[in-house]
């Protein structure tokens, strides 16, 4: 099983079967799914830390190229139409919810799972959506790796906002991760490391 103790990498801390797999094998591993699959994902994403503090504009930030690390439990492959609608009809709402098109980027193949931006420059970028069920942590740390303390950060975190279309007393969390974030990812019993 896992421990999170004295946690370095994803590497240290898992002890089920380890596979290395390229990003695009791991996009075509997800792209192949016929159903819905439970998974873990690791990631590693630029903090995308506030400039100034949330309360007080005079402070500057001291970590603008600090990273976010988290290990989030979820679903892969489900429409989030469905889920929506499903929890509406759970909380005895009518079920008539319609996802739009989100305006930064579009289904690869009409994918559930992938979706690509296509950057001013004519480059692009892969994304996974995904359903987060379980948060197990968060992590910070500086340009060096090190583990910077969430009270030190959590001034220049901007506050989540929640979906105003869903109708949903409980919301339903809808996550996007550029492919290239996920360090790693634990599905079928075995912990798939992601080679760059």
């Amino acid at each position: 099983m896992e421990t999170e103790k004295d946690a370095k990498t994803v590497e240290t801390v898992i002890k089920e079967p380890q596979v290395k797999i390229s990003q695009l094998d791991l996009i075509n591993k997800l792209c192949a799914l016929v159903g819905s699959e439970i998974v873990t994902i690791y990631t590693n994403t630029d903090a995308r830390l506030r400039k100034t503090s949330k309360y007080d504009k005079t402070i500057r930030n001291p970590f603008p190229d600090a990273r976010k690390e988290s290990k989030v439990n979820g679903l892969f492959n489900i429409d989030y139409a469905n889920c929506v609608n499903n929890q509406l009809g759970r909380e005895e709402k009518t079920d008539d919810f319609e996802a739009t098109s989100k305006r930064w980027g579009k289904a690869v193949n009409d994918s559930k799972i992938l979706m690509e931006h296509t950057k001013k420059d004519g480059t692009h970028d892969l994304y996974f959506q995904f359903n987060p069920r379980n948060h197990y942590y968060t992590k910070y740390v500086d340009n060096n790796g090190n583990e910077l303390d969430k009270e030190q950060v959590e001034q220049f975190i901007s506050d989540k906002s929640r979906s105003k279309r869903q109708g949903t007393e409980t919301e339903i969390i809808w996550r996007t991760y550029k492919v290239s974030s996920i360090t790693a990812i634990k599905m079928e019993k075995v912990l798939y490391l992601i080679q760059k």
